[in-house]
């Protein structure tokens, strides 16, 4: 929910040209009121929100760095289908293509209409750059770069991207334990450690636009090779890829464990 300003702040547009917009969304049944905001000294604003009883969808991709997961959900934020743990390795020249047939299955699977799905919201590893839709972490030849734009032709469907420890973060501002806390980090311990900073209720980006990626800081006295290129990150010692190799090793010198027959 939110009032006119902030919507035309957020979208960088003028308050009338917004305040007409919404007056038309109105008229429509797509935008309803909500109800007034808390006052900040003069006129509450009304605020207003997406009508939830609409028969639209929406799609979310959550995309690491071996797997993915497809979840389709209405305007309420339902859950009415999902698909887990579907092998798709970003380390795949082909991985972006996988990723388009694995998305392209569970529309049909779902008997999903592609004119009912608002938008694709996609999270992924790596560095984001979430105003221009790119993943800057590959080459600009990868077409895991621009894989926002490569689901927008294949689906016609509009889509946005974000760093997947911001969007963790988001959530748990959202739904989780950072529902009450203005100022909030949310650790994402996963194949790598990513981190989600939340100030002032809102993701603080940096500067750059990568503030959190701590996982590449030079903390480690390893010279085991990160997967950025540089040697020493935290990342090779504090993750579930540094746990994984670190069986491996010791399997492979004698210790005993329950995974080495896996």
């Amino acid at each position: 929910m939110q009032p006119i300003a902030d919507i035309a702040n957020s979208l960088s547009r003028s308050i009338p040209s917004v305040t007409k917009q919404i007056n038309e969304l109105l008229s429509k049944n797509i935008v309803v009121e909500k109800g007034y905001a808390a006052s900040t000294g003069g006129r509450k604003a009304m605020q207003y929100m997406i009508n939830e009883d609409l028969s639209y969808t929406i799609v979310s991709l959550s995309i690491d760095q071996f797997y993915t997961a497809i979840t389709l959900s209405n305007l309420k934020g339902d859950i009415i289908s999902t698909l887990e743990n579907l092998p798709v390795d970003l380390r795949d020249p082909d991985a972006a293509n996988l990723l388009l047939k694995t998305i392209d299955r569970f529309f049909s699977t779902n008997n999903i209409i592609l004119r009912q799905v608002i938008g694709i919201g996609i999270s992924m590893p790596g560095f984001v750059n979430s105003e221009k839709g790119l993943n800057e972490s590959y080459n600009s030849d990868s077409p895991l770069y621009n894989i926002k734009e490569l689901i927008e032709q294949k689906f016609n469907v509009p889509a946005v991207i974000d760093n997947d420890s911001r969007c963790v973060a988001w959530a748990e501002k959202k739904f989780g334990n950072a529902q009450d806390s203005s100022h909030s980090l949310v650790i994402n311990l996963n194949w790598g450690v990513g981190l989600g900073i939340l100030i002032n209720d809102d993701i603080f980006k940096g500067t750059s636009g990568f503030a959190g990626e701590f996982s590449h800081i030079p903390l480690s006295d390893e010279l085991t090779l990160c997967s950025c290129g540089k040697r020493g990150c935290l990342e090779v010692e504090a993750s579930v890829s540094a746990a994984i190799r670190n069986i491996e090793k010791d399997i492979k010198n004698g210790e005993y464990s329950i995974y080495e027959n896996l």
